[in-house]
């Protein structure tokens, strides 16, 4: 855990280091040239979202039935939000997410999963400008499982047993890396397809999620394309394009 937190720690540092090493670097020269190099450099908050979707967990892991059949695409209603900057090169990004708390499997039994992670992404001109996104990213993933006790009878080979259900409230924590794709379809949706790669530094205990969603976009002053540029020409400015270098 240790290490991973380490790693975690270094990715934001280095994107930190990416991020404002060059401004350091430049010589001072006049003042609108340093706020012109200040502006370029820095990161600054592009837009805001919240969406909708269907996360799967630990894909062909979970044996399902009592010939081994394990389980594949079944997703869970999930509510997400996340937070878009604007930095040189990249587009940073901070999302969290949690599925509704309902039954599992085992009507008997409470469950729901919440995640939050962090990264960046590069997008590029599919279809319209900067409409496909490419991101990357570590968090952390936690799941909350609720039984009320008791026991429950099931089946033992060719009979029937009964066994103890759990009682309390169980937490478990992982460590998660972030994989996906996303495309701007119409005005501000975007339509995202992710990966979570559980426990990446353990072999034994390795596993997949998915994650399919629906955002919309909420602007921060630079999120729309304007119909004019600040010098009033009818040039049409695209709002996921990074500051200039």
């Amino acid at each position: 855990m240790r290490f991973c937190n380490l790693l975690i720690f270094s990715l934001f540092f280095s994107l930190m280091q990416l991020c404002f090493a060059q401004s350091e670097e430049s010589p001072p020269k006049t003042q609108n040239t340093q706020n012109t190099a200040t502006n370029s450099f820095a990161i600054s908050m592009q837009s805001w979202s919240l969406g909708i979707g269907g996360k799967t967990d630990f894909i062909n892991t979970v044996q399902v039935d009592r010939q081994g059949t394990k389980n594949s695409f079944d997703p869970e209603l999930t509510l997400l939000g996340s937070l878009h900057f604007n930095a040189p090169w990249v587009f940073p990004f901070i999302e969290a997410g949690s599925t509704i708390p309902g039954e599992g499997r085992d009507p008997n039994i409470t469950r729901f999963t919440w995640f939050a992670n962090g990264g960046v992404q590069g997008r590029f001109n599919v279809g319209n400008p900067n409409a496909l996104g490419v991101k990357a990213g570590v968090g952390m993933s936690m799941t909350t499982i609720s039984a009320k006790g008791g026991s429950q009878i099931l089946q033992n080979g060719n009979q029937t047993d009964s066994f103890p259900m759990p009682s309390g409230t169980t937490i478990t924590r992982n460590v998660i890396v972030v994989f996906g794709v996303n495309y701007d379809l119409i005005s501000l949706w975007r339509l995202s397809v992710d990966y979570h790669l559980f426990n990446p530094f353990n072999d034994r205990n390795r596993a997949w999620s998915s994650l399919f969603s629906l955002s919309y976009l909420f602007d921060f002053g630079q999120g729309k394309i304007q119909n004019k540029t600040p010098h009033e020409t009818s040039t049409p400015i695209n709002y996921l394009k990074p500051p200039e270098l």
